[in-house]
């Protein structure tokens, strides 16, 4: 009966080391699957912030080139207004350079008609008063009186 005793309690102590055995290989166990999620959150996380930082780098390199292209497209427009400007003082001066030359041609044509008329009128009269030669006179004197005086 001592020797069955003694068996009974070394086999209850053996399945005892047994159980602390398996549990805490279980642990073990646990603890590995913890350190490993550990691991991958704190890639994941890493990674995570690596493509915030990239993805914040883009964007800014992105606003830099719509900076940079609305200031190319400011100072193009700038150029467009000032050969703008440049090109209405041009048609501006042509514009008076016309108007001037029609004022000219219309006084040039104003005064050969009024020559023409003089003339006409100097030849009727000197026809009616005398010859040829009092003609010539009339139309020479009205000639010299047409002339532009020298100031």
């Amino acid at each position: 009966a001592g020797r069955a005793a003694v068996r009974e309690a070394e086999a209850e102590e053996k399945a005892a080391a047994q159980a602390a055995r398996a549990a805490q290989k279980a642990a073990d166990a646990e603890e590995k699957a913890a350190a490993q999620a550990a691991a991958r959150s704190d890639k994941e996380a890493k990674a995570s912030e690596a493509k915030a930082a990239k993805d914040s780098e883009m964007e800014a390199r992105a606003a830099a080139k719509a900076e940079q292209a609305a200031g190319a497209a400011e100072a193009k427009a700038a150029r467009q207004a000032e050969k703008a400007e440049k090109a209405t003082a041009k048609a501006n001066s042509a514009a008076a350079k016309t108007a001037r030359f029609e004022a000219e041609a219309n006084a040039a044509t104003a005064a050969k008609k009024a020559a023409d008329a003089s003339a006409k009128e100097a030849k009727q009269v000197a026809a009616a008063y005398g010859g040829d030669e009092s003609v010539a006179a009339a139309m020479e004197m009205l000639r010299e009186a047409a002339k532009p005086k020298a100031d």
